[in-house]
């Protein structure tokens, strides 16, 4: 089986990159996690794109990477 490609969405006000990470660890998950605020524009849409998943924490709806994943009508889970 091969690992699932996830695109975390954050709100930095609620959530830090270094707390999802380690919340990641302990749960065991074993999927590819990518967080767009680490990469370029055109990065972040071609690693959304090809996404099995998306993880959104906190409020996350104004957000353009979330509201083009809603328009792709991607598979989305509010994690917290």
């Amino acid at each position: 089986m091969g690992v699932d490609k996830v695109y975390i969405i954050y709100n930095d006000s609620k959530f830090s990159k270094d707390n999802i990470i380690y919340d990641i660890k302990q749960e065991g998950y074993k999927h590819f996690f990518f967080f767009p605020k680490d990469r370029e524009k055109e990065f972040n849409l071609e690693f959304l794109k090809s996404s099995k998943e998306v993880w959104v924490f906190g409020e996350c709806e104004d957000m353009p990477d979330y509201k083009l994943a809603v328009e792709l009508g991607l598979d989305i889970w509010r994690m917290g």
